[in-house]
């Protein structure tokens, strides 16, 4: 049995570089299933911070709350760094997402890329909205026809005749 993996949209957000100098990353679309990656090549001397900001326009960028992320973001010196790849899941309801990086003391310069993989981009809610308006569909048929309409029973007086009873 094989397991079927998710097709992601991937957009380098920080592109692959020497860095010695802080930098704003590209802004990414994003959806269900956001994962953000840092891919690290060479650790210089300095330290660099990574900052995850979110925007439903594009003009206002806010930091991410930590608890919108699986993970806090790194914090490269040369005295931590080990992991080639870090992955953290976004959970948060905004539209866009972009990483930032403040670099300090840095003379030797680091090369690393930070990628924003989104999945399912357009099946969930298409998928979704399908289901709904078929619910929909099934439950006006169900309760609009007379025989299922718990207010009208088959074979009952109409009411002009109950009214005359009394």
């Amino acid at each position: 049995m094989t397991i079927k993996k998710f097709k992601f949209d991937s957009t380098i957000t920080l592109p692959e570089r020497i860095r010695t100098f802080s930098e704003e990353g590209e802004a990414s679309l994003v959806s269900f299933g956001t994962q953000i990656q840092f891919f690290f090549k060479k650790y210089g001397d300095g330290k660099h911070t990574f900052i995850v900001e979110e925007s439903n326009d594009l003009l206002e960028w806010n930091q991410v709350p930590s608890h919108h992320l699986s993970a806090p973001p790194p914090v490269i010196t040369p005295k931590n760094w080990g992991k080639s790849k870090i992955t953290i899941k976004y959970t948060g309801k905004k539209k866009y997402l972009r990483i930032n990086v403040s670099v300090e003391n840095e003379s030797v310069g680091s090369i690393y890329k930070v990628l924003i993989r989104s999945s399912l981009r357009t099946t969930i809610p298409v998928t979704i909205f399908i289901i709904l308006l078929l619910f929909l569909f099934l439950g006006y048929f169900f309760w609009t026809g007379d025989n299922h309409n718990p207010l009208v029973q088959v074979g009952a007086a109409p009411l002009s005749e109950l009214l005359e009873a009394y």
